[in-house]
């Protein structure tokens, strides 16, 4: 993760090489130059038979190189007898690291000084086991981002999803671990983003049900807004957009959601 960081610091300046283009020993060569580039991080992409998320060139490149016996195996052999001082990140099809096996590939990976993966054809919601086991978050903000899935509120306001990604990440495996308490709070969030998107008489009722339940009692003229940054927050902002306050609010929960240490059960 510290070659992550050094390679974004100021920009990071990406380039991109399928292994064994035209050759291994070229691959190696490229490689072994790298320090003295321009270059902050260099994906490598392993060769794969049937590239279906890549263009035309990469597609023709990768053909090539399989035709000419490279595969993860060979490209682990290559990188052995490499020496940068670069972030390398492997651009891998899925079946490549399953016919491997996931547990060896990841321990090549760490062996060779692999920073991470880009798998293009594996959906989030498949990734659970190859997530618990290889990705931690750094912090909170990490976290948040992690369970967020970098999607909008809408994908926040189905509870259901928001604990099937936490749990992929954070239980059993992970420093961080799921409150009891989180569906019904992610629960009433979603009543109340109801009562700001709707005007129906069942998201009015159930929103004062729950400011009566969390104040005591119902103030006059309150609104989903106006609960949300006075009662929930402590501050009123001058002239909000509720649609990034509410994005601010549901981050707030997210930190509930996950603890800096892991959280042991009383």
């Amino acid at each position: 993760m510290d070659k992550f960081k050094k390679a974004f610091k100021n920009g990071a300046n990406i380039g991109y090489l399928v292994a064994g283009y035209p050759s291994l020993e070229y691959t190696k060569e490229f490689l072994n130059a790298l320090d003295n580039s321009a270059l902050d991080l260099l994906e490598i992409g392993i060769p794969y038979s049937d590239p279906i998320a890549d263009g035309p060139v990469i597609r023709d490149a990768s053909f090539e190189a399989v035709n000419s016996g490279v595969n993860a195996r060979a490209v682990f052999h290559m990188l052995g007898s490499v020496k940068t001082t670069k972030c390398l990140v492997f651009l891998v099809y899925y079946n490549t690291i399953f016919s491997y096996g996931e547990d060896k590939f990841i321990a090549d990976c760490a062996k060779v000084g692999i920073s991470g993966l880009i798998i293009p054809d594996l959906p989030f919601e498949e990734n659970g086991s190859l997530a618990k086991r290889y990705v931690f978050p750094n912090d909170a903000e990490h976290a948040y981002n992690m369970i967020k899935n970098v999607n909008s509120f809408p994908e926040w306001a189905d509870v259901e999803k928001v604990l099937i990604n936490a749990n992929n990440f954070f239980e059993d495996y992970g420093p961080f671990k799921i409150l009891k308490t989180t569906k019904s709070e992610i629960n009433a969030l979603r009543k109340i983003r109801n009562a700001i998107a709707h005007t129906s008489m069942k998201s009015v009722e159930d929103f004062e049900k729950i400011v009566r339940g969390n104040v005591g009692y119902l103030p006059d003229g309150i609104t989903p807004a106006i609960y949300l940054i006075e009662y929930k927050s402590g501050k009123r902002k001058k002239d909000p957009n509720w649609f990034e306050y509410y994005i601010d609010h549901l981050k707030n929960v997210a930190e509930i959601l996950v603890h800096y240490e892991a959280y042991e059960e009383e």
